[in-house]
């Protein structure tokens, strides 16, 4: 049996206007020598390619689609959902929710049919109605996973405070852990396999917005609708 464990500690910054991801650890070490330097050649290929972009490219950039989604994009629509009972986390009463695909639910794009390969169980702060924990279970073989694989989420509660006033106090949930557990098989190879993920040190910060006319699409009226 072979074992690989490795880490790697990121900062993540804006690069043009653009989120970007800036490794600078490696197995709890700073990055030097051939590995900096080519962590500094990705950085600055990233500024040449981004100052060359298009506001088309920007945007979609953005809106960069990953390779599954879980049930928490379409939980009201093509899930049975059902309260199975109320906890406290750091403190804070939950109410606990799982959810399975709704027998007969009909997906019409590719993000609500990868979130039905999923189950999932939610726990909701009850004060501020937001997810604070989510664990989801895969129910089918996917990409050389095989069933059964686990993600869990967990988020932060942070209060912000604007400068000056003390009575403006509002809470934001940010995710602060990520982990999964996995077995996948590449023809006769099989190994399982987990991760973790964590977030620290948060900061606020401001940007500002322009909206350019051509990058606005119109969406239909929903508000009429069941």
């Amino acid at each position: 049996m072979v074992t690989v464990d490795e880490s790697a500690k990121y900062e993540n910054v804006f690069v043009e206007g653009l989120p970007y991801r800036r490794k600078v650890e490696a197995d709890d070490k700073p990055l030097s020598g051939k590995e900096a330097d080519a962590e500094e050649k990705r950085y600055e290929k990233a500024v040449r390619e981004r100052r060359s972009m298009t506001t088309e490219q920007r945007r979609m950039t953005l809106h960069k689609s990953r390779h599954f989604s879980l049930p928490i994009c379409c939980l009201a629509n093509l899930f049975s959902n059902h309260i199975t009972g109320y906890e406290q986390i750091d403190g804070r009463n939950m109410v606990v929710i799982e959810s399975v695909p709704r027998v007969g639910a009909n997906p019409s794009n590719e993000d609500e049919r990868s979130a039905l390969a999923w189950k999932q169980k939610s726990w909701i702060d009850l004060d501020d109605a937001m997810f604070a924990r989510i664990e989801a279970e895969s129910l089918t073989d996917r990409n050389h996973m095989e069933k059964g694989m686990t993600i869990r989420l967990d988020f932060e509660r942070l209060l912000d405070t604007r400068p000056g006033n003390t009575r403006d106090v509002r809470a934001v949930w940010l995710l602060r852990n990520s982990s999964s557990q996995f077995r996948f098989k590449v023809l006769w190879i099989g190994a399982t396999g987990t991760t973790e993920q964590i977030w620290s040190n948060f900061k606020r910060f401001h940007v500002d917005i322009r909206l350019l006319e051509d990058t606005i699409a119109p969406i239909d009226d929903v508000s009429d609708k069941p």
